[in-house]
C-alpha cells in the first residue's frame, strides 16, 4: 500500500493552530525564522515584496562579491550574462539538469540564480501591487531565495521603466 504525503503549508498550519480553541495554551514564534543566513541582504528585501503581509526577513549573510543583487536581463543577453556571471538557471516547470524547476531546487542553494518568469510574474515585477495566486507567489518566492549573492530575472524591460531595488542589467 502506498503511503499518501500531505504537503503542508507552514503558513496554513500556524493559521490553523491559532484559529482553533486551544490558542490559549499555544504560544507561536514569529522571531525564529526571520534571518535568512542564505541570501544577501538586497536578495531578502526583494522577497520580503513577495509576501509583503508577512514579517520581513534580514540576511545573516554578509559575503560581498563583485555582483550582488537582483537583476533584470533582456532575454537576447542572456548568453552574455551567464558567461560574465555563472548562475544556475530555474524554471517554473520543466527543466532537464543542469536547470532546475522551482519546486525542485526548494532547500537547494546557488551562488547566483538566473529566472525565467511567468507572465503573471512579469506583470508582478512591473507593479508589486499585481495579485499574483498563492501557488505562484510560494515558488516564486523559493526561487528567488535560492541565491547567495545574485538573482536574475529574465524581462525585456523598457529603458525608461524604473524597478525599485532591481537593476537593469546591461551589456557594457
Amino acid at each position: 500500500m502506498r503511503e499518501k504525503t500531505i504537503n503542508l503549508n507552514s503558513r496554513k498550519l500556524l493559521i490553523f493552530f491559532e484559529n482553533k480553541d486551544i490558542e490559549r495554551n499555544l504560544n507561536t514564534d514569529d522571531t525564529l525564522l526571520v534571518v535568512n543566513y542564505r541570501s544577501n541582504s538586497k536578495i531578502c528585501v526583494f522577497s520580503n515584496k513577495i509576501f509583503p503581509q508577512q514579517k520581513s526577513t534580514s540576511s545573516g549573510q554578509n559575503t560581498k562579491t563583485d555582483h550582488d543583487g537582483v537583476f533584470l536581463v533582456r532575454e537576447n543577453n542572456i548568453e552574455e550574462y551567464c558567461k560574465k556571471y555563472p548562475c544556475t538557471i530555474l524554471r517554473e516547470k520543466k527543466a532537464e539538469y543542469p536547470e532546475w524547476n522551482w519546486g525542485k531546487s526548494k532547500g537547494l542553494d546557488f551562488d547566483r540564480v538566473l529566472i525565467y518568469p511567468t507572465k503573471n510574474i512579469e506583470k508582478w515585477i512591473k507593479n508589486n501591487n499585481i495579485e499574483l495566486a498563492p501557488s505562484t507567489r510560494c515558488k516564486f518566492y523559493v526561487a528567488a531565495t535560492r541565491a547567495k549573492h545574485s538573482v536574475a530575472i529574465v524581462y525585456d524591460y523598457n529603458d525608461d521603466e524604473e524597478f525599485e531595488g532591481i537593476i537593469k542589467w546591461k551589456t557594457e
